[in-house]
């Protein structure tokens, strides 16, 4: 009988345990993060799943580096090699669900992004203006300080 497991002798490389992170947060349900992975229909591909060289073959392809971690560009997607890249921590943290992300003349950025774009001290006076009922180009077009009562 052969063995099913397949030997890639990476299991003290940083990717094994990225690989490994995954498949507990996709598939087991006892992980305390399942909920918000598996629990939401999230899944890790099958190539991946079942060949950890495959997944290290990607890895080193497309920009892995120590200090990076894996990021789904859908947030909503599965985990699969068209879905995947590897970002900063600054990155990861403007994909969440969490995060508000606001467009205006095509373009799409989170609030902090746009704060520092438009020049605002701090995100907070974007989400003030949301909050109290202004459309986000008035939240976003109308200079901080300005006192026009127009905006609602």
């Amino acid at each position: 009988m052969q063995n099913k497991r397949e030997y890639h002798g990476m299991s003290n490389h940083p990717l094994y345990r990225v690989r490994k992170s995954i498949i507990e947060r996709t598939t087991h349900k006892n992980n305390r993060h399942y909920r918000c992975y598996g629990g939401r229909g999230i899944t890790i591909c099958k190539e991946w799943l079942e060949s950890p060289k495959s997944f290290f073959e990607w890895a080193l392809k497309n920009g892995y580096k120590k200090g990076l971690s894996i990021d789904r560009i859908n947030n909503d997607g599965n985990y699969c090699p068209e879905n995947c890249r590897w970002v900063t921590q600054k990155e990861q943290t403007r994909n969440t669900r969490r995060n508000n992300n606001l467009t205006l003349n095509g373009k799409t950025m989170c609030i902090s992004d746009w704060a520092k774009t438009l020049g605002f001290k701090h995100p907070i006076a974007i989400n003030k203006r949301l909050k109290r009922g202004w459309s986000v180009e008035m939240a976003l077009s109308i200079p901080c300080g300005t006192k026009n009562k127009t905006h609602i």
